[in-house]
């Protein structure tokens, strides 16, 4: 998701001071259950529809990956936080955005060569659009 503070409001302002400070990072979303099963043998619940209420900015997230990947102006200080960027934002898959995170635009392009893919240097301008105009 993306999401957008009001930084002329005072507690807008605050969260985006703790959020590039790193003092929050977590996601916590509150809805009500539209549909769900529940499966006794394995103790679970699985909801298949929800009324989405309401995403707030917590410190301490129940599900793991539920975080701010990046604040706008700032760089994803981490390289799992670097690659969740690149397919959060800029829209590569899974494997593109490691093979960007670890090895850089070199990597991509290597692997890329290799198997023939085309589209290599369209995807480079768009990263390299995302980064310098700091979208996101």
């Amino acid at each position: 998701m993306r999401g957008r503070l009001l930084l002329d409001v005072r507690r807008g302002a605050e969260a985006h001071a703790l959020l590039k400070a790193g003092a929050i990072d977590g996601l916590s979303i509150g809805y009500t259950t539209v549909e769900a099963t529940y499966d006794a043998n394995k103790r679970s619940r699985r909801l298949s529809e929800i009324a989405l209420w309401e995403i707030s900015l917590v410190t301490f997230q129940a599900c793991p990956g539920a975080e701010v990947v990046a604040v706008k102006g700032e760089t994803p200080q981490t390289i799992r936080a670097f690659e969740r960027f690149l397919r959060d934002v800029g829209g590569y898959s899974h494997s593109d955005a490691g093979a960007l995170a670890h090895g850089g635009f070199k990597a991509l392009a290597r692997r890329d060569a290799a198997s023939g893919t085309a589209g290599l240097v369209a995807s480079l301008h768009r990263a390299s659009a995302i980064l310098k105009t700091n979208q996101f």
